[in-house]
């Protein structure tokens, strides 16, 4: 599959599906430069052919073979041949029970200083040539329980491994000589190695001390060495019979192992570790498919704990989403919709919920999914744990939350939507059929009813509008400001001027009110006469209105207000009306004039297409005995 990959660095197969591999011969086989490989939890269970697996792998410094099942493997010749830097292997989980051929199995392995191969079954070997051949950093060797009884050939076993220090050869036993080959299988080992050995006859053909009692406990560089003497295929409970720093599993058998498989637990009746459910990354129990009793689940598995489902806790990982039906079975949804009787999502779970407040984390309802809490820009209903993006029509907000009324002490306010406030801005108005505070146009800084373009029902403006209370636009009241001058046209229409004139249509300006009209307009009231429009005539009081034409009338105003300010009561205000009545009269010429009368006392508008004097009815015959005018009625006057 790799084999001559000579570049590659790193490998990882731990999603790989081996179960159906049969022959794994020569996979990595001259990956020269392989540093790193994952394995995981390879399933190895129907392999038979291991052969030169890892050979040639010169740069690779360890490996797990926690997870190899090799318990139908036949072949492992040179598994490690050449793997120059590997320090260490940890084969104590092989089951080689059916194994015939381990030549050269650690050979040219330079850097290997210990290897644990105590438990191997070799009752079916027959080939164990060059088994460590060259392994010159190794120390420590147990082969305590190894059958020799079908092997034929025993040559290069140890040759070459000159840092011996330890030899358990305890069952190590030839039976027939003859039909054993046996050249050089202890040749250039180290003279001062320590073995153990009960065979007399096999112990002549080795150099070193022999230690005479084999059941003894050796101590060797800090490292304590222990037997493997159990019955690999009945359970026994017995006090850890591993070495000092290796654990004592169970796996079909009793197993020593350097570290603690992640899916084991300690089972304290029988002391010893066992392996969790099948479907369990972690437990702390053993377990079943009813109840696997797991604290992590293994790949393609997801961990759920949840009341429902009490103490199964892995189940497999569904395609899109899972719920648990009426019956608290758990069901995979066929699509990514889950179904109408849960169709909340919790995402962070790909499940399928009735209601998200029946989960103890995930509660809050959003646009049917379930989350932690409401989104930033949501807003929540109540105690109801529902985000809303606005709260429903018949509902008002207040504090970024959504309520059926609004709280004591706070305003109901409709702005776009129902609202509550604390304060009550000055541009709302109370709508007692909706009870409710409600806009005023947008014109208005307050009013005390709605409005709109044609009836904006202002009683006061916003800036840079202006304030009009004309009756004959009764609620229109407020218009943009002009730059000079304004103007009502014949439809009352509200109209700017282009520049600071007048437009010849409405000729008269009012200064103060910054207005254009067509004629200067004076009301006249019994004891209280006064002006509406007129801003250019000063206040006086007058009874009756004369009409004429062809007068310089804006002159004649000039020379009106230029009269000295005068004390308000009756000499005053008489001295102050002759000297008017004299000014005006200086503007009379011989041409003819129309005089209207109207009685003391009545209050008329006059429309000023002509020029307007006013005189008293007195004054009027006096001021008129020599002229040539003629006194008309109200009725026959032209407007």
């Amino acid at each position: 599959m790799f084999n001559g990959l000579n570049n590659i660095k790193e490998i990882d197969l731990s999603l790989f599906d081996f179960s159906l591999v049969t022959n794994m011969s020569y996979m990595f086989n001259d990956c020269y430069n392989l540093e790193k490989i994952n394995i995981g939890k390879i399933n190895t269970s129907s392999v038979m052919d291991m052969r030169y697996l890892f050979m040639n792998c010169k740069k690779l410094t360890s490996i797990d073979l926690s997870y190899f099942d090799t318990h139908s493997v036949i072949n492992m010749t040179s598994i490690f041949g050449h793997c120059e830097t590997l320090t260490s292997i940890d084969a104590s989980s092989f089951n080689t029970s059916k194994v015939e051929m381990i030549y050269d199995l650690f050979a040219y392995c330079f850097s290997l200083v210990s290897v644990d191969i105590s438990c191997f079954d070799t009752s079916k070997v027959t080939n164990m040539q060059g088994l460590f051949y060259v392994c010159t950093s190794l120390k420590y060797v147990d082969l305590q329980n190894f059958d020799i009884s079908s092997v034929v050939n025993l040559r290069y076993l140890f040759t070459y491994c000159s840092s011996l220090v330890y030899l358990n050869l305890k069952n190590f036993k030839i039976i027939n000589f003859e039909n054993v080959t046996l050249y050089k299988t202890f040749s250039e080992i180290s003279p001062n190695v320590k073995y153990c050995i009960e065979d007399s006859g096999t112990k002549n053909f080795l150099i070193g001390n022999a230690i005479s009692n084999c059941s003894d406990i050796y101590f060797q560089d800090n490292i304590q060495l222990n037997k493997c003497t159990f019955n690999k295929h009945e359970f026994i409970n017995e006090s850890n019979l591993c070495h000092e720093n290796s654990y004592q599993i169970w796996k079909n058998e009793i197993i020593c192992v350097n570290a603690i498989p992640e899916n084991y637990y300690f089972d304290n009746n029988d002391n010893i570790y066992k392996e969790c459910y099948y479907t369990c990354k972690k437990c702390n129990i053993s377990g079943n498919e009813i109840n696997n009793n797991c604290d992590e689940c293994i790949d393609n598995y997801t961990f759920i704990n949840e009341s429902l489902a009490l103490s199964n806790n892995c189940f497999i990982k569904c395609e899109f989403y899972y719920y648990f039906n009426e019956n608290n079975e758990y069901t995979c949804t066929i699509s990514d919709i889950c179904p109408t009787n849960y169709n909340k999502i919790i995402k962070q779970k790909n499940k399928c919920i009735d209601d998200c407040k029946n989960d103890n984390i995930f509660n809050y309802e959003y646009n049917n999914s379930c989350l932690k809490e409401c989104p930033t820009n949501a807003k929540i209903f109540g105690d109801e744990k529902l985000c809303l993006e606005e709260c429903y029509e018949n509902q008002f907000e207040y504090n970024n939350n959504c309520y059926n009324d609004c709280p004591t002490n706070t305003f109901r306010l409709f702005i776009n939507r129902n609202v509550c406030v604390n304060a009550l801005p000055e541009n709302y108005y109370l709508d007692n059929t909706d009870n409710i505070y409600k806009e005023c146009y947008n014109i208005c800084k307050k009013c005390n009813t709605s409005g709109n373009e044609e009836n904006n029902n202002c009683d006061e403006c916003i800036s840079n509008y202006i304030f009009i209370k004309d009756s004959s636009v009764p609620s229109k009241n407020c218009y943009l400001k002009c730059e000079h001058y304004y103007y009502l046209d014949e439809n009352n229409k509200y109209f700017c001027t282009n520049n600071s004139s007048c437009p010849y249509e409405y000729p008269k300006l009012i200064e103060e009110k910054k207005k254009c009209v067509k004629e200067l307009i004076i009301k006249d009231t019994s004891n209280n006469v006064f002006y509406e429009e007129d801003s250019s005539l000063p206040e006086m009081y007058l009874s009756s209105f004369i009409i004429g034409k062809n007068l310089d009338f804006e002159n004649l105003l000039d020379d009106v207000q230029n009269i000295p300010n005068h004390e308000k009561n009756e000499t005053e205000e008489i001295k102050y009306y002759d000297k008017v009545l004299e000014i005006i009269g200086n503007y009379f010429t011989n041409e003819n004039y129309n005089l209207l009368k109207i009685e003391n006392g009545e209050e008329e508008l006059i429309t000023l297409d002509k020029m307007i004097i006013t005189l008293t009815t007195t004054q009027n015959q006096k001021n008129n005995t020599n002229s040539n005018m003629t006194i008309i009625n109200l009725g026959e006057c032209e407007n």
